[in-house]
């Protein structure tokens, strides 16, 4: 299972450890230690507990007919994420020069980092 963003039709997108499984010819997504992601203003995200009243420790299957996409988390998501939610495994980050993410701003292209706190 890697760090992913999935996006529900919801609209929620829920930062997790997931991937595709397959159960009785339906493709599922499986997801593990979830959280929702919040922007909070001025650029910033915060995690929120996903079903914090349900026992999904073993993980929770979700119809692939309800999920919009999946993408690999940026980098420093899943950093915080991992400092947050999951297992405390940071993966560096390095560029041109020795600039995270090789421009200024610690993104590529110059943007201005994410600023992440948890709930």
């Amino acid at each position: 299972m890697e760090t992913q963003i999935v996006r529900l039709s919801s609209g929620e997108e829920i930062i997790c450890k997931s991937e595709i499984v397959e159960n009785e010819g339906t493709e599922f997504v499986k997801i593990k230690n979830p959280a929702i992601l919040v922007p909070v203003g001025d650029g910033q995200l915060a995690f929120a507990p996903w079903l914090p009243y349900g026992d999904i420790t073993d993980g929770l299957e979700i119809d692939m007919k309800f999920v919009v996409f999946i993408i690999k988390a940026q980098t420093e998501l899943h950093n915080q994420y991992n400092e947050t939610v999951g297992n405390g495994i940071v993966v560096p980050q390095s560029g041109p020069g020795g600039m995270p993410g090789g421009m200024p701003g610690g993104m590529p292209g110059g943007k201005p980092s994410l600023q992440i706190s948890g709930s």
